[in-house]
């Protein structure tokens, strides 16, 4: 158990056994770096500029381009109305661009 425990390894069911040995309770959950309201608005912000970005692509090819002042601003308000609907939508996985910590790519395949 120790060399798992080590490596990062380690299954519930080792844990479970060891905690039945010294009559515990296995507690097993996630704790958050931040604040759920920071969590979320991070999130929404990131989904807020996909969408907005994806239509500014669209409208670049039909040579219609809002531009960058533009689609910030409707990033924003996307961002305000997926936090106001709390929208489970949030959740769903993000082109990797718009992981946080993650520079956006040159080319994004569709």
């Amino acid at each position: 158990m120790e060399k798992s425990e080590e490596a990062g390894t380690i299954s519930l069911n080792a844990l479970r056994r060891a905690a039945i040995a010294m009559d515990c309770d296995v507690a097993y959950f996630l704790l958050p770096r931040k604040s759920l309201e920071a969590t979320v608005r991070a999130r929404a912000q990131a989904l807020a500029a996909q969408m907005a970005r994806r239509v500014d692509d669209s409208m670049t090819l039909e040579a219609q381009a809002v531009g960058k002042e533009f689609q910030a601003e409707t990033a924003e308000e996307l961002t305000e109305e997926l936090i106001r609907r709390l929208d489970r939508g949030l959740w769903n996985q993000l082109d990797e661009s718009d992981l946080p910590g993650t520079a956006p790519s040159i080319a994004r395949s569709r």
